[in-house]
């Protein structure tokens, strides 16, 4: 279990506030109830007399991402605040160098602090042992926990990698899980986009059958919709888990393939399943994280997608082997089984899922509801579907670009894709810490328009400003993506929440096909892939202005208020 052990000196105002429960990234609360600020407690000796003597205060958790969480503070002496920094960094020093450096020492620490040497003060010690809830992960946010820990902020402010809003034990445990899955989802999402141009070299077909096969494949969302559909009445859990493990199992089928059927038809299967994962995961962060946290939870679970994506990018130089080397990359899913078990383990359902009731048209509550419930759903379907008319050939035909284009081996493709994906992750924080704090439509729109313009540039440019114009493009269009997500979780109730946002992605998924269907066939007709998607760049401005003028503003809004048919009662 991680442990922090802090020793400082400190005036008689710095002990007061020691004394009192933090809140920042952990809420405390006094486990004593007499006050400790007066008592005195005898020296230390070397061997840690403090530790096992009585604590002056004790405090645990009351809020915070912590499964575990304890603050002992021990006052281990008093006298003049000179004489105990001299104390303090003199333990700490080597007794070689000692009489050289601890003058030194003990005056620049006393200008630092602006304190006088003859002022009365105490030394502290104060020892931390903590667990995060959070799975897996800790083993990232603990360096950062340990060093907010050591640090408290004055202030109760959250550190930029933090959430605006603290999570709660379970939903750190909750979001901890999804991003695994997300992993998974992130991988099966990936495999079609990054393997086809190899798969096809082998089985001899052209682009306009790939642009034909990306958009049958596509078709296979009709799955997902009925996945997620069931889950409104079945539960987010069990279908997010049968999505995550058929997925696996579906892609690992396209191993095997024996031509472009039986290719299309495994990611078909394996598509719609890690569709649906997708928006299962995003309606269940939405249920269960904090109102100002929905955001920042789309952007880590869009990291975490990204990680997934990066995996199938790593091991794409195996295409490289051979002309058949690309099925590889299909049996990696088979790893990812025994990690869907271990997240079974620890999901729970959603804390607000309680299975759909049947609407009455006589019902005037009903009514009012399915009227907001079509206006949204026709405002962010519409905004999915341009979106994705011009995200979808932007992303799907990039490998096809530089291998024929620019004339990239797998190994450049590469290392072009990661050069140019790794930053995006700062705009997927920005947007989502920003979203939450200061609201998602100027976030949205800005990301929207400035991401589709440079998304332009990086394919009428080459050499290294198409390496900028792709980083670019890449973060600036990442902070639209915790937007778009969060807007999908929320403005949809309980009963409907799954059903919406698979509506939603259905929408996106034809937009997506209209847009590979335009820029295959104008690019096999000879077009210039900068020119034609110079063409379709009004489509992400459309979804820019419907968020700015169309869509409520959600930010730090509890669901309930959002979707007043949720209220309990």
């Amino acid at each position: 279990m991680p442990r922090v052990t802090c020793t400082s000196t400190c005036n008689a105002d710095e002990l007061q506030r020691i004394l009192r429960p933090r809140r920042d990234v952990v809420v405390e609360e006094s486990v004593a109830e007499e006050s400790v600020a007066e008592q005195s407690v005898a020296e230390p000796d070397r061997r840690g007399g403090a530790e096992a003597a009585a604590p002056d205060a004790t405090f645990r958790a009351v809020g915070g991402p912590f499964g575990h969480y304890r603050r002992t503070v021990h006052i281990t002496g008093r006298g003049e605040y000179g004489e105990l920094v001299r104390q303090q960094i003199g333990q700490r020093l080597p007794s070689p160098v000692r009489p050289w450096l601890l003058d030194a020492l003990v005056d620049r620490e006393l200008r630092r602090a602006g304190a006088e040497a003859g002022r009365a003060a105490s030394l502290v010690r104060q020892q931390i042992t903590y667990r995060l809830s959070v799975p897996v992960w800790s083993w990232f946010m603990t360096p950062l926990v340990r060093r907010e820990l050591r640090r408290p902020r004055s202030d109760g402010s959250q550190p930029f990698w933090a959430p605006s809003e603290r999570l709660d034990p379970r939903s750190g445990q909750v979001l901890g899980v999804l991003c695994l899955l997300s992993v998974v989802a992130g991988y099966l999402g990936t495999l079609l986009s990054q393997t086809i141009t190899f798969a096809f070299d082998e089985f001899g077909a052209g682009l306009a059958t790939q642009g034909n096969t990306l958009t049958a494949v596509r078709v296979g969302v009709l799955l997902a919709l009925g996945i997620v559909a069931l889950a409104d009445r079945r539960g987010r859990r069990p279908m997010l888990l049968f999505a995550a493990t058929a997925g696996c199992l579906a892609a690992a089928a396209g191993a095997a393939s024996l031509g472009v059927w039986t290719y299309g038809a495994s990611q078909t299967v394996s598509r719609s399943l890690s569709t649906a994962m997708f928006v299962l995961l995003l309606v269940i962060a939405a249920e269960e994280v904090p109102a100002g946290t929905r955001a920042y939870a789309v952007s880590v679970l869009t990291l975490a997608a990204g990680l997934g994506s990066g995996m199938v990018v790593w091991l794409l130089p195996l295409a490289d082997l051979g002309l058949a080397a690309w099925r590889v990359l299909f049996l990696a899913p088979l790893l990812a089984l025994p990690l869907v078990l271990f997240c079974a383990r620890r999901l729970p359902e959603s804390r607000r899922f309680s299975p759909a009731r049947g609407e009455d048209p006589r019902r005037p509550d009903d009514a009012a509801r399915r009227g907001r419930r079509a206006e949204r759903l026709t405002w962010l379907g519409s905004g999915a579907l341009m979106f994705s008319l011009f995200a979808a050939p932007a992303s799907q035909f990039l490998n096809e670009f530089l291998r024929t284009e620019r004339s990239f081996s797998a190994s450049e493709i590469t290392v072009f894709q990661l050069s140019i994906n790794t930053p995006a992750a700062i705009g997927v924080l920005v947007g989502g810490r920003f979203s939450d704090v200061r609201g998602r439509r100027r976030i949205g729109a800005v990301g929207l328009v400035a991401g589709a313009a440079f998304t332009v540039m990086r394919y009428v440019q080459g050499g290294w400003p198409m390496w900028m114009w792709g980083v670019l493009a890449a973060v600036f269009g990442a902070m639209s993506v915790p937007v778009m997500g969060a807007f999908g979780g929320e403005l949809f109730g309980t009963s409907s929440r799954a059903r919406s946002n698979g509506q939603i992605t259905v929408m996106g998924v034809i937009g997506s096909m209209i847009g590979l269907q335009i820029v295959g066939r104008f690019t096999d007709a000879g077009g210039d892939f900068g020119h034609v998607f110079a063409m379709v760049i009004g489509a992400p401005v459309i979804v820019a202005l419907l968020i700015l003028f169309a869509l409520p503003e959600t930010a730090r809004r509890e669901l309930e208020d959002l979707n007043p048919e949720d209220r309990p009662g």
